[in-house]
């Protein structure tokens, strides 16, 4: 029966076949099969226009990047692994799904094949992996974020924060990241490329040629009545988040929630406005970690005009955070800065 509606001339067919199978030992290699004979992955890619950067280099890791998603695009296509679990947890306790694993090694080939980045640490190996020596660039990554609603085919994104090369980001700023891109697997193939000082800009991938093309030279994130309510247990046990959700049905805001942080954010970002929250509370304590996430996403935010406050010292931007610990987390709200206010106004009783 799989002869019928399986396409032979798909590069992948064997491993979509095989893929709910695969044991994560064997995961590698059938990346690297697949990825030998995919003319699809092969075809250059190209950037028109790329975002300004300081440095050839730092052009080159982005494009690093949007290289990898794009074998992550394909990928996530063509396997049939979606939630299935690979029976491994990662430093933070959580079960690793077999399609964590592939992006995660699909990541680190070609950040590495750049040889812009000294090192590099993701949400799977939250250890430094040496990469080429007295380069750069070290970079924190999530290459699958929303795997926990992947299941269902919902859309799911990645998270790349590019920072001044460094043996460990522990103790670093968030501030001090140049560069990050956030990318959304969805019906296309989108990437929200931010430049610390130069803005951000919205590119789509055209898979015939195989071109990045700038669909949004410049996103902007302004006010409007949209948002997407993280961590909602935890209102259970936290009347000031309570009151902020309250506030937004009241106010008929208009609901847009799929579980998936960057998905969330992208529709913020796509929309030109709105706001994202993830607070937590004694009992459904923050889940979105610094490293990964949260400071890949708040320089992109940011430099679309927008803000993402934490809950540390009544609502600090998290950018001025500083990292304590790889597996540090936070909570706040993202989103415009009129929603920022708001989110201040009731949790702290304060405005920026």
């Amino acid at each position: 029966m799989a002869g019928i509606w399986m396409d032979q001339k798909c590069p992948f067919h064997k491993f979509c076949a095989l893929a709910a199978l695969i044991t994560p030992p064997l995961l590698s290699l059938a990346y690297k099969r697949s990825n030998s004979t995919s003319s699809a992955i092969q075809k250059p890619v190209k950037t028109l226009p790329m975002p300004k950067c300081e440095t050839p280099e730092l052009e080159k890791a982005i494009t690093a990047v949007l290289n990898s998603s794009v074998k992550i695009a394909e990928a996530l296509r063509s396997t049939t692994l979606g939630a299935t679990v690979a029976g491994t947890t990662n430093n933070s306790g959580d079960a690793q799904l077999g399609l964590d694993l592939l992006t995660d090694e699909i990541s680190f080939q070609e950040l590495k094949k750049s040889e812009v980045f000294l090192n590099g640490i993701s949400e799977e190996t939250p250890t430094f992996v040496p990469m080429t020596p007295s380069a750069p660039f070290t970079v924190s990554f999530d290459p699958l974020d929303g795997s926990s609603v992947i299941g269902p085919n919902f859309a799911v994104g990645g998270i790349y924060a590019i920072w001044p090369a460094c043996a460990t980001l522990v103790g670093s700023p968030g501030r001090s990241c140049l560069a990050s891109i956030v990318v959304m697997y969805g019906s296309r193939l989108t990437a929200y490329v931010a430049v610390r000082g130069e803005g951000c800009k919205e590119l789509t991938y055209v898979v015939d040629p195989g071109a990045w093309v700038c669909t949004k030279e410049r996103v902007e994130v302004k006010e409007k009545k949209v948002f997407a309510p993280g961590n909602l247990r935890a209102t259970q046990d936290s009347k000031k988040y309570e009151a902020l959700i309250q506030g937004y049905i009241k106010n008929r805001y208009t609901l847009r929630y799929s579980g998936g942080m960057v998905p969330d954010v992208v529709h913020i970002l796509s929309k030109g406005g709105g706001v994202f929250t993830n607070v937590s509370s004694d009992k459904a304590k923050a889940k979105l970690r610094f490293l990964y996430e949260v400071v890949g996403v708040a320089l992109v935010v940011e430099e679309s005009g927008g803000k993402f406050l934490s809950e540390k010292d009544g609502g600090k931007d998290v950018l001025d955070l500083v990292c304590d610990d790889v597996d540090m987390r936070v909570g706040g709200a993202a989103g415009s800065v009129e929603e920022c206010q708001k989110y201040l106004s009731i949790m702290f009783k304060t405005r920026v």
